[in-house]
């Protein structure tokens, strides 16, 4: 055992010695057979275990792990543990959609309201739609000569309508808007609405 132990000592000795220098080979060295060498003291693997033993590194069976712990340990180190941030992946921020303005020509209009349930009215535009069975019709009564029947209409505020009426007192940039009842209508009021043909 001794023989060996020369040996092993030799051998680390000649390898630093040509590493460039005993004691400041060993000294940045991150083995504890170097460490404990160069301190003049005993190395073997017994003497190690019982080192291993008193300062915490249980089961000491010589790993690699188990030989820098314990090196660390008597250095007065504290081991490093190193723990990566796991950082969430950034996800780009969705597009908003700039709402585009509606293309057409544009006007604002003098804008009252109307329900199915007019007194005097009979329900049927001048399209031929029946509004008293269609309640929910997004349509607006316009002057035929500024607006043709038929055309789509955008309308500030409001959305989209479809000119499908005509009236006796709608006439140049007056509208008339179906709100499904009388008193929808009534709450409309009279108003003035930008509105921009869309065909």
């Amino acid at each position: 055992m001794k023989f060996k132990k020369t040996i092993i000592a030799f051998s680390t000795t000649a390898g630093l010695l040509f590493a460039g220098g005993l004691t400041a080979s060993a000294a940045e060295s991150n083995s504890i057979v170097d460490y404990l060498y160069t301190r003049g003291e005993d190395y073997s693997f017994s003497n190690r275990a019982q080192l291993a033993s008193q300062h915490g590194v249980g089961d000491y069976k010589g790993t690699a792990y188990q030989n820098i712990t314990l090196l660390n340990k008597l250095r007065g180190n504290a081991p490093t543990v190193v723990k990566e941030e796991v950082k969430a992946p950034v996800q780009p921020e969705p597009k908003q959609e700039q709402p585009t303005a509606p293309q057409g020509r544009t006007m604002t209009v003098e804008a009252t309201a109307y329900g199915a349930d007019c007194a005097g009215c009979s329900g049927i535009t001048a399209t031929g739609l029946n509004v008293k069975a269609n309640p929910g019709a997004r349509i607006i009564a316009a002057d035929p000569n500024v607006i043709p029947l038929g055309s789509k209409v955008y309308i500030e505020g409001y959305g989209t309508y479809t000119v499908a009426d005509t009236g006796g007192s709608i006439k140049g940039n007056r509208i008339d808007v179906f709100m499904g009842t009388e008193a929808n209508a009534t709450s409309f009021g009279r108003q003035h609405l930008k509105l921009t043909i869309l065909n």
